[in-house]
């Protein structure tokens, strides 16, 4: 699946990490829900699904349930400056 529009974006913190926080578009948050829900149902390693922004791998992480929301959060990043160079990657486009 390939995202070419994002509703907002930001850098947040929880709980000591920093994270990128994206609103998905209505469309993109179906579309995201069925892959969620697809790769749900295999076994590891089939079940990871990397997140690819600016030519990077930023996270892969085992998908265990459907996400369903708009919001998905992005975490792994190994400091806060690598958090903000996606959040750039992804407004330039």
């Amino acid at each position: 699946m390939t995202v070419t529009r994002i509703e907002s974006a930001r850098v947040q913190q929880f709980h000591g990490e920093d994270l990128l926080a994206i609103r998905f578009t209505p469309a993109d948050s179906r579309r995201f829900a069925r892959l969620t829900r697809e790769l749900a149902r295999l076994p590891s390693p089939h079940n990871e699904l990397a997140t690819v922004i600016g030519g990077r791998i930023v996270d892969h992480p085992v998908v265990i349930s459907a996400v369903t929301t708009r919001w998905v959060q992005f975490t792994g990043f190994p400091n806060r400056a690598a958090v903000e160079f996606a959040l750039r990657s992804l407004v330039a486009g």
